[in-house]
């Protein structure tokens, strides 16, 4: 968008490496996150940039430090998508679920309650990742368990501390 490129998150699909990346959007009339397809071994781009879509957009939202994982399914080769960022005023950590890594519905608005501390650079804890919950092919009953490490900054004392929360995800 002319505004640069910044926090980079990268997965491997099997066949192609797609890195995610927020932009410098000033007005953030729309989504700020984009990815970018490449050959497994990174030296190809395999087209233009995509708009990454989130459900519950509205104008002025900005999202930070992105991180996405893919979890694999059992059936079908499918795959689920889990992103986390924070927001451009730290006070809120949304989290989403998508089924084709464009398309973004959110699982949680705030992840991790605010309490007045800024909350920065969310991280999904690699392990277990609820395999079995890959099987629906909508997000409807979807609810699964993630581990997050996060930063939170004591405003008495400026101080940033590495947090932990299991969050819980449930869909309408």
């Amino acid at each position: 968008d002319g505004e640069g490129a910044a926090q980079p998150s990268a997965l491997f699909t099997g066949t192609e490496l797609w890195v995610y990346y927020v932009t410098g959007r000033q007005l953030f009339m729309k989504e700020n996150i984009y990815r970018s397809r490449f050959s497994s071994d990174g030296s190809k781009r395999l087209g233009p940039p995509e708009s990454v879509k989130l459900e519950g957009f509205s104008p002025g939202l900005s999202l930070q430090n992105i991180q996405l994982v893919r979890l694999r399914c059992l059936e079908g080769g499918k795959s689920l998508f889990t992103m986390v960022a924070n927001t451009r005023e730290m006070n809120a950590i949304p989290f989403y679920l998508s089924f084709d890594g464009l398309n973004f519905k959110l699982a949680s608005p705030n992840a991790i309650p605010y309490s007045g501390r800024n909350l920065l650079s969310p991280t999904q804890m690699p392990g277990p990742a609820s395999v079995e919950e890959c099987h629906a092919t909508s997000l409807s009953g979807v609810s699964t368990f993630r581990e997050l490490l996060y930063a939170e900054q004591d405003p008495a004392t400026s101080r940033w501390r590495l947090r932990q929360a299991r969050v819980k995800l449930t869909f309408p």
